[in-house]
């Protein structure tokens, strides 16, 4: 099984793909701060930063997670990769990328697919997958 990482799950949105896979109830909350955000994308070969409303973000939210499996941590977990991740010198926002890495560990997948690689090598032993390998 794949865990997808928030950035799978917006370039999957973009491509109208609905991964199969397993994340965090937490990536919905990232997908919908990102688009209602903003992300820059090339329109016409010029990067531009496009916003999104509050209801496309939540459409597309309800599209691209439906077949996804949501995992969470219990608080006890959450507190447990706390202290885990305080020991590796985790720090800022890297612990949403431990948390999202302790999950798909704690779930036994094979790969964690993302955008995101640099920040995952600093989190996580598990196999590194670009969405674009994925997601045509």
């Amino acid at each position: 099984m794949n865990y997808l990482d928030t950035s799978a799950l917006i370039r999957a949105w973009r491509l109208n793909a609905v991964p199969a896979g397993i994340t965090r109830s937490h990536a919905v909350t990232e997908f919908y701060r990102t688009l209602t955000g903003g992300i820059t994308v090339p329109i016409k070969g010029v990067m531009t930063r496009v916003q999104f409303a509050p209801a496309e973000a939540a459409t597309g939210a309800q599209a691209t997670f439906a077949a996804v499996t949501f995992r969470d941590l219990t608080g006890a977990q959450s507190l447990e990769e706390t202290a885990a991740a305080a020991k590796a010198n985790i720090q800022g926002a890297n612990i949403h990328d431990w948390m999202h890495a302790a999950v798909a560990r704690r779930e036994g997948c094979k790969r964690i697919v993302t955008t995101n690689a640099q920040h995952f090598r600093t989190v996580s032993r598990l196999p590194l997958l670009d969405p674009s390998e994925l997601f045509a």
